[in-house]
This record gives structure tokens, C-alpha cells and sequence, in this order.
């Protein structure tokens, strides 16, 4: 009898055994920290077969600084093919991960070689850096959405204003707005060059020269920023506001000095 109850009780064992067998066992879902150390991963190897399992079929990657806001596989892997076309060297690491199931919270670092439309214009082969930080939603062992903030001036160098070198544009279009203001001081005063057929201005170059003009035998220092004085010493007081001491004649005839506290570009 005793024979027969166990045989029964091993029989018992062996069904539960065979049906726990047969049962799949349930995958492990990876913790976000993972997820996103793999998509990470995925950007620096170029991987864009791995975007597939890492992230939703409606999953969002939002790149605040650069008004990116990616919806879906397709758009999602055409920016990161676009970033990887102007920095095919980037190097993403992570330094801080925090997770709060189902949100992580990461800061990064940057770097990479850049070519395309940079901060204030162009740029090739420009060597950047810098940190970030992403807020990234995970589903299931997904990412679902990913966003990132960070200062997109600050990864590229600081150009110093004294190296600054202006193209030629540059400079034609100063010069056009320094002839601009002249022209509008021509309009307002009523200064031009026929009207002082006497008077020529030999120096337009530079900050606190001396200057020189043909006006009649009159000898003053002035302010003129590089424009034309117009008639006596009277007029040139109305037009250019005031004289620093009295005038004095010259003894070499018609030809005068005045020293220029400010001049144009030109």
C-alpha cells in the first residue's frame, strides 16, 4: 500500500515537472539605464539596425537646442543620419544616469569634428565639445521618448573680435554704410562737394591724425569725423558744434590744420 502511494506521488511530480517545461519562459525586461547606454551605443557605431529593438514603432527623439522634433523610425534615423554626416566621429558618453522607473534623467558629453552650418556661419572640420543633459521616457524596455537640452553656442570655440577676419562682403558693406551716413549728413546739412570747390579733404584714414584742408587762412582744431567743413569758421561752428580754443591765422597762406578727434573707415 505504502509502494502504491508513493508511486502515485512520483507520478504526480513528474506530470508538474513535464508541464513547467513546457511553459516559455518569460524574457527579462532591461532596465532603462541599459536602453539607453545601448541607443548611446547605437549613435557612436553608427547602428541604425539597433534603433529597431531600442526604441517604439511612434517613439520621439526631440533635440531642443536645434528645433529637431523626430516622430517615428523613419524621421528618427534620418536625423541621426544627418548628425552622423556632419560629425562622423562623435563621441556621446554618459558621466550621470539617474532612473525613476519609467523616466531616466542623464548627463553627457560631446565631442566630434563638425562640418556644416555652425552658430554664426559655416564651418569645416571645426573640432567641438560639450555637455547635455536627456530626459528619456522608456515603455516595456523601450524608449519612447527621448529629449535633450543643451547650449548649442557653447560647443563650438569662442572667436576672439581682435582675430575676427571680415570676407570682402564684410567690408563692402561697411563701406557702403559709412557712404550711407555721409550721404545723409550731405542731406540734412546741405554739405557737398560743390559747394566748397576751394576746400580739399587730403586724409580720410585713421583715428586722431592730422588732417589738413584748404579753408581760406584759417587755422582751428576740430571735430569733422572725416566729413568736409563748409564755409567760414562761423558756419564750421554751426555745423560741427564747437571749436576747443580761438582760431589763429596762418602764416603759409590758405592751407590749415585740424586735428580729428574721430574719422570714418574708409
Amino acid at each position: 500500500m505504502r509502494a502504491a502511494v508513493i508511486s502515485v506521488a512520483c507520478l504526480f511530480l513528474l506530470a508538474g515537472a513535464s508541464a513547467q517545461q513546457g511553459k516559455p519562459k518569460a524574457s527579462a525586461v532591461p532596465s532603462g539605464k541599459a536602453v539607453l547606454e545601448a541607443y548611446v551605443s547605437a549613435w557612436n557605431r553608427h547602428d541604425f539596425a539597433a534603433l529597431d529593438k531600442l526604441l517604439t514603432p511612434d517613439a520621439v527623439h526631440e533635440d531642443v537646442a536645434q528645433g529637431v522634433h523626430a516622430q517615428g523610425l523613419a524621421e528618427i534615423k534620418k536625423f541621426m543620419r544627418e548628425e552622423i554626416e556632419g560629425e562622423p566621429d562623435i563621441e556621446w558618453g554618459l558621466t550621470t544616469v539617474v532612473e525613476a522607473v519609467p523616466l531616466v534623467a542623464a548627463e553627457w558629453t560631446w565631442t566630434g569634428t563638425f562640418t556644416g552650418d555652425g552658430p554664426t556661419g559655416p564651418v569645416k572640420g571645426q573640432r567641438i565639445s560639450g555637455r547635455g543633459v536627456s530626459i528619456v521616457l522608456t515603455e516595456n524596455g523601450q524608449i519612447k521618448r527621448f529629449t535633450d537640452y543643451y547650449d548649442l553656442a557653447s560647443f563650438f570655440p569662442k572667436t576672439s573680435a581682435a582675430n575676427a577676419t571680415l570676407s570682402d562682403d564684410d567690408l563692402s558693406a561697411a563701406k557702403q554704410q559709412v557712404l550711407d551716413l555721409e550721404q545723409e549728413w550731405v542731406a540734412a546739412y546741405g554739405i557737398s562737394n560743390a559747394d566748397r570747390p576751394d576746400r580739399h579733404h587730403r586724409s580720410r584714414h585713421c583715428r586722431r591724425r592730422w588732417h589738413r584742408h584748404r579753408a581760406r587762412d584759417t587755422e582751428w582744431p576740430g571735430v569733422h569725423c572725416g566729413l568736409p567743413i563748409h564755409g567760414d569758421l562761423h558756419s564750421a561752428q554751426r555745423e560741427l558744434g564747437s571749436v576747443s580754443r580761438t582760431p589763429r591765422r596762418s602764416a603759409a597762406g590758405k592751407v590749415a590744420l585740424c586735428r580729428a578727434t574721430v574719422c570714418d573707415a574708409l
